[in-house]
């Protein structure tokens, strides 16, 4: 006689964005700009359930501007979603997809053998745009060809 053991699936992992003071530009932005969470894992028999997926935290400078790009523009700013100011302040971005229910929470009657699951729901995708808020601690004021923009260059690379 079969009866229903299939353990539901696990959600998947959502992504957050964290200010970390050790950070001061959203350089390591320019070679990454996809980041996936993890999928949660198939339920299997006996009931066993599948293990949820493992969230990304992405460490951002304070002073970092987040704004929704608008989905037809994408390097456009939409709506700002966020001002991230002081260290540890955290956002959710994109929430992970819920993991779909296994043939046991489903089955209509005790004892009673389904086939039937429940597939989980995905996860949140969006592009986002990034600024940082910058305040200058030196000014630099001189005459004309003057070699300010030669001092400079070297100081920020």
């Amino acid at each position: 006689k079969k009866v229903a053991t299939g353990g539901s699936g696990g959600a998947g992992g959502s992504i957050f964005l964290r200010v970390d003071e050790a950070e001061n530009t959203l350089r390591h932005f320019r070679s990454s700009v996809h980041f996936f969470a993890d999928r949660g894992k198939h339920g299997e028999g006996k009931h066993k359930n599948g293990k949820d997926g493992k969230d990304i935290v992405i460490d951002v400078p304070p002073g970092t501007l987040v704004f929704e790009a608008l989905e037809d523009y994408p390097d456009q700013k939409g709506p700002l979603l966020a001002d991230l100011v002081e260290h540890g302040d955290t956002m959710m971005v994109a929430k992970g997809g819920d993991g779909g229910l296994g043939n046991y929470v489903l089955k209509p009657v005790k004892g009673i053998f389904t086939q039937y699951a429940e597939a989980g729901e995905k996860g949140k995708e969006k592009w986002l745009l990034l600024e940082l808020k910058l305040v200058a601690d030196v000014g630099i004021v001189g005459v004309p060809s003057a070699g300010k923009s030669t001092l400079l260059n070297p100081m920020t690379e």
